[in-house]
């Protein structure tokens, strides 16, 4: 393996009223794993599992993922009984088990909780209440064949809702303050759905004003070491562009003759990338998961998805059985509707 692929993905209100109160519940969970496996990733990491469900998706989604291919994952979802937001969230890390492990070189593998050096306080995302959505960071090892086995950092991160005024920039500021991941020897990597628009250039200028450049600025700024450890930290590289548009507009906003582009909204997904060296962000490759087009069948011969949202759909009693999805409209009210409000994000690590 001469490369690591992670996908990223909000889910959306995965939970009991997707899975356990309407039909449909297994055949999503199929779909979520066909998802995973087209991807080609390693690592796959999850936002918004609901009703303290992440540990049982984790489960049945490595269970469809071996029945796929033959390869056997392994999970960590963040502990049920601590509340991440109004919403009480869960994240989900899964990963290929013949490709990658969790660290044994720490105290533990997963973080949630993260302190400020300079207070001795947690840091807060945005501000330590019930309301904050920390990020939740993997420490993975990852054993290249003939290569040297190496610790890789990602971390998840769910921010508070775009209408939550300025709480959302503070809490993606509050990522800039974890020492964990700006300490220097490990390539580190942060992902989700942060929940805010970027700035108007690629790499927010630390200082501007733009609500973008207010929360990222620090990430994306040469940063400051923790104390004692030498000189200042390599920053974080902004990978998406800023029309990179992976939240999508709701399933009520289709309309016959609706293009794929169409589709979506706003840029509120991201990746952060920084590397153990000088070159962050080189030889990276990356973009969005477009799963409206895998669910239909132009060109022909393309469509990956089209059978497993099709199952899904005729779950449910108050839909038409379509035979097939013959336009754009079709597979997005579905997908929309019944799936995600976002589109997957797949990042290709070299080692």
């Amino acid at each position: 393996m001469s490369s690591l692929t992670i996908m990223s993905w909000n889910i959306q209100t995965l939970g009991t009223s997707k899975l356990n109160k309407r039909p449909g519940g297994a055949e999503l969970l199929r779909l979520i794993a066909k998802v995973v496996h087209n991807s080609k990733c390693q690592i796959a990491a999850f936002c918004e599992m609901r009703s303290q469900l992440g540990g049982y998706i984790g489960t049945e989604v490595a269970k469809h993922l071996h029945a796929l291919n033959g390869t056997t994952w392994a999970h960590e979802a963040t502990d049920p009984k601590i509340q991440l937001g109004t919403g009480k969230e869960q994240y989900l890390f899964m990963w290929n088990t013949a490709l990658v492990d969790k660290s044994t070189a720490h105290a533990a593998a997963f973080q949630l909780d993260f302190q400020d050096p300079a207070t001795g306080k947690l840091i807060g995302f945005p501000r330590q209440k019930k309301s904050d959505r920390p990020p939740f960071l993997g420490r993975f090892k990852v054993s290249p064949p003939g290569g040297t086995a190496r610790e890789i950092r990602i971390a998840v991160f769910h921010a508070p809702g775009p209408g939550y005024q300025n709480g959302v920039a503070r809490a993606a500021q509050g990522m800039a303050a974890v020492t964990e991941f700006r300490e220097e020897g490990y390539q580190c990597l942060l992902v989700g759905d942060f929940n805010v628009k970027v700035s108007t250039v690629a790499v927010p200028a630390p200082g501007t004003q733009t609500r973008g450049s207010k929360a990222f600025g620090p990430l994306v700024a040469r940063m400051a070491p923790p104390p004692g450890a030498g000189p200042a930290a390599n920053a974080f590289v902004q990978l998406l562009d800023n029309n990179q548009e992976t939240s999508l507009t709701t399933y009520q906003q289709a309309f016959p003759g609706m293009l794929r582009g169409d589709c979506r909204s706003a840029p509120y997904d991201q990746v952060f990338h920084r590397e153990v060296g000088a070159a962050a962000g080189a030889g990276i490759e990356y973009g969005i998961e477009d799963l409206i087009e895998d669910a239909l069948p132009v060109p022909a011969g393309t469509n990956t998805l089209a059978a497993e949202l099709l199952a899904l759909r005729h779950k449910q009693p108050a839909l038409s059985h379509l035979a097939h999805y013959t336009s754009v409209e079709e597979a997005f009210v579905d997908f929309r509707r019944l799936v995600s409000d976002h589109l997957p994000v797949v990042v290709e690590i070299p080692l």
